[in-house]
């Protein structure tokens, strides 16, 4: 019952997101992004979840609502997820898969430069619009948002997604860092100087 049951199908859909394999998670029956921007939806770019535990398994109505405890690197929570049997394997085991696809949506503004980083991970593709972009993300987790190039940086900003269906918005907004303006500063003198230098000036 632990092995084959509700529980243990959900077990191993988190399992997948402590070792950070997007793949084998979204591989299971159910987990669909609906059409959501797969973007963030990549190996690598999860930050880890720890101290897993069951917390209850309740059945209603033909489905199971699976209760469970973890934590990330930004803070704790419980999840539910609610499964469903799909069918039977080697004619004795249940096979089971997500009645609610367990993802949740971030809707993302990235300000002043179109590229971000998650939990650290440079992402190559941009965003190609200055309004804000939905992106799908697996549930639960911590992402944290940031930017970091050779002249700008922005303040990483952390979200937490704990409930399946869950909306969540974040903000990349990068400044010029102390390269940049060090860059900028030497060149304005440069300028100056040499425009000082002139026998007859102009405007």
């Amino acid at each position: 019952a632990t092995a084959f049951g509700a529980g243990g199908f959900v077990g191993v859909y988190l399992e997948a997101l402590a070792r950070g394999d997007v793949s084998d998670a979204l591989s299971l029956p159910g987990v669909d992004t609906h059409g959501v921007n797969r973007l963030l939806l990549q190996d690598g770019t999860l930050a880890g979840l720890s101290d897993i535990h069951q917390i209850s398994d309740e059945e209603r109505g033909g489905a199971h609502w699976v209760t469970v405890g973890w934590t990330t690197p930004h803070g704790s929570s419980i999840t539910t997820f609610v499964v469903r049997r799909i069918g039977t394997r080697l004619g004795l085991f249940p096979q089971w898969g997500f009645a609610v696809s367990p993802l949740a949506t971030v809707s993302l503004s990235v300000r002043n430069d179109a590229r971000f980083t998650l939990n650290g991970v440079q992402e190559v593709t941009p965003v190609h619009s200055s309004e804000a972009v939905d992106y799908a993300v697996l549930v639960p987790g911590s992402y944290t948002f940031g930017h970091r190039t050779a002249l700008l940086t922005a303040e990483p900003r952390s979200v937490i997604a704990d409930t399946v269906g869950q909306n969540l918005s974040a903000i990349v907004q990068p400044e010029a860092n102390a390269r940049f303006i060090a860059g900028v500063t030497a060149e304005v003198h440069r300028q100056l100087d040499a425009c000082a230098k002139q026998t007859v000036l102009f405007p």
